[in-house]
């Protein structure tokens, strides 16, 4: 019976003094002592405790204190108790749940930046996307400036193509006024492009990718900044889908 008491909530000594009040009824400490068998030292913690669960109720009698086990009911009352304690906790958890699984989320991610500078380095970091991204994930660009086809275009043709063969999702918004181009990509498989207004496009590239982030600026010295930070790329991600609501086919 201790077992199942201990099983309720109750600590091992509460469980056997309890027990023993049951047996006996009604006693002082020196008679629970000989029953209980608890040290001296503990009993009058234990009783406080169970009589603060409201198992136990204290009676002094010609200034000797009495103790006396409430009915096994209470123990109703106390599993009540732990209940209403329970659902209190589960309101707190649901509170906090989506800050814990945001740590989790980005715990042990490490920020980078990677800086590639001249045609070699645009290269490297176009390449870099295929060893970064898997088949069916979704590759998202916005702005195609003029510049970046003159110094660039035969390559970036050749590393659409290839974006296709390993089956890399694209989703691709151009400015108005690199219309033909975009056009004339629009029936390649597994790539969708809308066009937005001139001044909404940035004049550099900017490209989103799993947790990354790039910035690709062809004119001048060529250079892509790329970032990983998962916050960053969300955000990104989420000002190319309000351009993708507003953009035209």
């Amino acid at each position: 019976m201790i077992e199942e008491l201990e099983s309720l909530g109750l600590t091992k000594g509460e469980s056997k003094v309890y027990w023993a009040l049951l047996e006996i009824g009604e006693c002082t400490v020196g008679a629970l002592l000989k029953e209980a068998k608890v040290s001296h030292s503990k009993i009058y913690d234990i009783l406080e405790r169970l009589s603060d669960k409201g198992l136990v109720t204290i009676i002094k009698k010609h200034n000797t204190q009495h103790f006396l086990a409430n009915k096994p009911e209470s123990l109703k009352d106390l599993l009540n108790e732990k209940r209403k304690e329970i659902d209190e906790r589960e309101k707190i958890l649901d509170n906090i749940m989506p800050e814990l699984q945001t740590k989790l989320e980005y715990a042990g991610t490490k920020d980078e930046i990677t800086i590639f500078e001249g045609k070699s380095g645009v290269k490297r970091f176009s390449e870099l996307i295929f060893e970064l991204m898997k088949p069916d994930d979704t590759f998202y660009l916005i702005g195609t400036p003029k510049s970046t086809y003159k110094v660039m275009g035969e390559y970036f043709t050749g590393w659409q193509a290839r974006r296709v063969q390993k089956k890399i999702a694209a989703r691709m918004l151009f400015s108005e006024e690199a219309r033909d181009r975009g056009e004339k990509r629009k029936d390649l498989p597994k790539t969708k492009i809308k066009f937005i207004p001139n001044d909404l496009a940035p004049e550099a590239l900017t490209e989103m990718f799993g947790d990354y982030f790039a910035i690709m600026v062809i004119v001048g010295k060529p250079m892509v900044i790329m970032i990983k930070n998962k916050i960053i790329a969300n955000s990104y991600k989420k000002q190319f889908e309000y351009l993708w609501k507003i953009a035209k086919e």
